[in-house]
């Protein structure tokens, strides 16, 4: 149980801070720089409101880069915090009619206040993460600015004659092998990155051998199930994803049978989609069961989407196992 709960408001430059304590609606503001000399009168500033035998939480929005910094720092000084989904704190803040970085840190205090036993306490990731999410959303920035210039350059080749575009195109191609290039050695230093580290090493390894699951699903599982440390169990990871479907009814008159909810990270429902539609046809046992519910009338997506949940589920079987998926021949 947490005594004192300090909502922080984080962006590019300064740290809203407000105090709440258990019992208490007297709230306590405060602002600092998002640097180191910030961070430690922040702590300072916390510890003259703190009384003996009060546990601290600290509680701010998930907000990437920009939390970083201090949640490294309050884990260095073995402080508690929390990084919650903005989401949540909005829908539990109701009707507003302020909107402004101090009321922000004071909504975000009240939440830890009110829901501190749903929240998951000390969810840094780990440098290796880390730099294995950064290397994951660079390469994948270098791939979307490639497939712009593919699409640019076959639109210049089938809309306009060779004369007007060939100085363009030589242009495009060169930018395509520049890029291409780099994508290749990012995808070398992760290569080098997963072979140093024997954890990450290991479950790699597992994860691919699970048809339908290929290094850049197995990489991204890795990163947002922190090595299978803060989700570990398949049914909550396939809800993460987004797969798996939710009735929607209401009384009687309501009945819009069951859907997967909008609610989901969208990267790993890319890929595991794509990691269906290859499973379907080169496992044996997934394609079986893939064409015997087509055959009984199911709808072809809401199949792929159960073929989805089996991936998940095959991932964190293996790693449970500690032992490489083996195929199963289909008679």
């Amino acid at each position: 149980m947490f005594n004192l709960v300090i909502g922080i408001d984080i962006s590019k430059a300064t740290l809203d801070a407000t105090i709440i304590k258990l019992g208490s609606n007297q709230p306590l503001h405060d602002s600092f720089l998002n640097k180191n000399l910030g961070f430690k009168q922040l702590i300072n500033w916390t510890r003259k409101q703190q009384n003996d035998n009060e546990h601290i939480l600290f509680c701010m929005e998930h907000t990437g880069y920009y939390s970083q910094s201090l949640c490294s720092f309050l884990d260095k000084q073995k402080l508690d915090f929390a990084l919650i989904n903005p989401l949540l704190i909005k829908r539990s803040m109701g009707f507003r009619r302020e909107k402004s970085d101090k009321r922000d840190s004071e909504m975000i205090a009240l939440y830890g206040i009110r829901f501190q036993d749903e929240i998951q306490v000390n969810n840094l990731l780990k440098d290796e993460i880390l730099q294995l999410q950064l290397f994951l959303a660079h390469r994948k920035r270098l791939q979307k600015q490639e497939l712009g210039l593919q699409k640019q350059d076959k639109h210049l080749m089938h809309c306009l004659s060779e004369s007007c575009t060939k100085v363009i195109r030589a242009d495009i191609k060169s930018l395509k092998a520049i890029l291409k290039a780099r994508r290749l050695k990012i995808e070398k230093h992760i290569d080098e990155l997963i072979n140093q580290c024997q954890a990450l090493k290991i479950h790699f390894d597992l994860l691919v051998s699970i048809p339908g699951v290929g290094p850049i699903t197995a990489l991204h599982t890795i990163v947002y199930t922190h090595n299978f440390t803060q989700i570990d169990q398949a049914r909550k990871f396939a809800c993460y994803c987004g797969v798996v479907p939710f009735k929607n009814e209401s009384g009687t008159s309501i009945r819009k049978g069951t859907s997967v909810s909008f609610f989901g990270n969208k990267t790993m429902k890319s890929l595991l989609n794509f990691g269906a539609m290859s499973a379907v046809k080169v496992d044996p046992e997934l394609k079986k069961y893939y064409n015997r519910k087509v055959e009984e009338g199911k709808s072809k997506m809401a199949v792929l989407n159960a073929v989805r949940n089996k991936l998940v589920h095959r991932m964190f079987a293996v790693i449970k196992r500690g032992t490489t998926f083996v195929v199963k021949p289909v008679f």
